[in-house]
């Protein structure tokens, strides 16, 4: 009976809603949708963005891939596909405040690269944090070297940045921020990384490794440095590895030498590339200039 009735009700409203002129329908779905929708964009600017923020951006700020896990975070963006203005006001919110954080190994095959789902956020966020792990290749040679060492990675992340500044008018400041860290075990099954260790035995294998990748990710980024001073001015670098060690004097030889001296443990000498850095001792001489 109950049934009945309400197909009764619904064919009575079917019949008036047929009635109805097309303005009418427009007048009665307005009347009907008012208290549900409202005018977005309506809203002052600072609103919106403060909207934009607190839907697209975590508490942290920070929009990240973990290091061993190929997944990335996932955040709703439904509010991104309303409208071509929303759209533009929360990108460009999102760019601006968050700040993009990757973790980058040579595990893969390929080595060191930037995946092809994280190029557009490397270009587009104003802050940008890389760690990156060292672990197998000490090959450092900007502008040259082997596919995949850490070198030409550099190199390809400068060329990115000049590439969007020649594509524009103007760009943002941004600030790029390149972590050097070591794998724990060197395994990739493992998510610890280190700082690097510079104050092991001399016999210590990672002894020699920190010195050496130290001395050579600083030569380099001295040279990206210069690139993005002349070509890509909106660009800040910072980095770990341009500090001097405390107890430690080093002097870059070429791609494949380093020479080193150890003031508190009267250690000085030679480093050399084979496969892996390994230590020449030389005599110690306090007044012998490097």
């Amino acid at each position: 009976m109950a049934n009945e009735q309400a197909v009764s009700k619904l064919s009575q409203v079917y019949a008036l809603l047929g009635d109805l002129t097309s303005a009418e329908l427009r007048s009665l779905r307005i009347s009907l949708l008012s208290p549900i929708y409202f005018d977005f964009l309506g809203l002052p600017l600072e609103l919106r963005e403060a909207i934009y923020r607190h839907a697209l951006i975590p508490n942290s700020r920070v929009i990240k891939r973990k290091f061993g896990n190929t997944k990335t975070e996932r955040h709703s963006v439904s509010l991104l596909v309303t409208c071509r203005q929303l759209y533009s006001e929360a990108r460009r919110v999102m760019y601006r405040e968050a700040t993009f954080k990757s973790t980058l190994t040579d595990f893969v095959k390929e080595g060191y690269i930037l995946p092809g789902y994280e190029r557009i956020p490397f270009i587009n966020y104003q802050k940008v944090k890389l760690v990156i792990v060292l672990s197998k290749s000490a090959d450092i040679e900007y502008h040259c070297g082997k596919a995949g060492t850490l070198g030409p990675f550099l190199t390809g992340l400068v060329n990115m940045l000049i590439m969007f500044y020649d594509s524009r008018d103007e760009a943002p400041p941004k600030q790029l921020e390149l972590k050097f860290m070591t794998a724990v075990n060197n395994s990739s099954s493992s998510n610890e990384c280190a700082e690097l260790n510079y104050a092991g035995p001399i016999t210590d294998a990672s002894w020699p490794c920190s010195i050496w990748f130290k001395v050579h990710i600083a030569q380099a980024l001295a040279t990206m440095r210069q690139e993005l001073h002349l070509r890509a001015p909106f660009v800040t670098l910072i980095s770990n590895m341009e500090s001097e060690i405390a107890h430690i004097k080093t002097k870059f030889v070429d791609c494949k030498t380093v020479r080193f001296r150890d003031v508190t443990r009267s250690h000085q000498g030679t480093m050399h590339l084979t496969k892996k850095p390994h230590v020449v001792l030389n005599r110690f001489n306090p007044n012998e200039e490097l």
